[in-house]
């Protein structure tokens, strides 16, 4: 139970590193789940047998418990999976998620995928309540936006970003 219900917080495809982490079980196999038709092989993770499965077993959770494994998964994503770790965050309702997008917006970024990037920075932003963060993001999707040669969204994300400031230093 504790290595599915750790599975259903990953998603519908999870690998079993993670899940042994999560659930607390370095040399758990998902044997059993497969022999009961619960999950499948797919390369090297593992698949739940059907969405309405994963739905389940993740309703099954407590909030605080599901918090709990999600901000586990976004420890071990880390450095692996910037976006993952964002969502995963994200899920926890942690305070740390707007920041975390922030990072998964520039690897993004970084990696020339402006699309993907700005969906992260628009997430982010609509989460973040710390002026910082609220500098931090629009100042990004500002710059995506010009780099795109949208215009207009990118002066109104560089006017929010101006707006949230409160050091002199920020406002320059």
């Amino acid at each position: 139970r504790a290595a599915l219900r750790s599975a259903s917080v990953v998603g519908q495809r999870f690998p079993l590193a993670l899940v042994r982490q999560l659930a607390q079980m370095p040399d758990y196999s998902c044997d059993i789940l497969i022999a009961h038709f619960l999950v499948r092989p797919d390369g090297e993770e593992f698949l739940f047998a059907h969405a309405l499965i994963r739905d389940g077993v993740y309703a099954s959770l407590t909030r605080g418990r599901r918090s709990e494994l999600h901000r586990m998964s976004a420890d071990w994503y880390g450095e692996r999976d910037p976006v993952l770790r964002a969502e995963h965050l994200d899920r926890a309702e942690a305070r740390e998620a707007p920041r975390a997008y922030l990072d998964a917006a520039l690897a993004q970024a970084t990696a020339l995928l402006p699309e993907r990037a700005l969906a992260l920075v628009d997430r982010g932003a609509a989460l973040a309540g710390d002026p910082d963060d609220v500098v931090a993001l629009n100042m990004l999707r500002g710059r995506l936006r010009c780099e795109s040669g949208e215009g207009r969204p990118a002066v109104d994300a560089y006017e929010v970003a101006l707006a949230a400031t409160r050091r002199a230093a920020d406002r320059c």
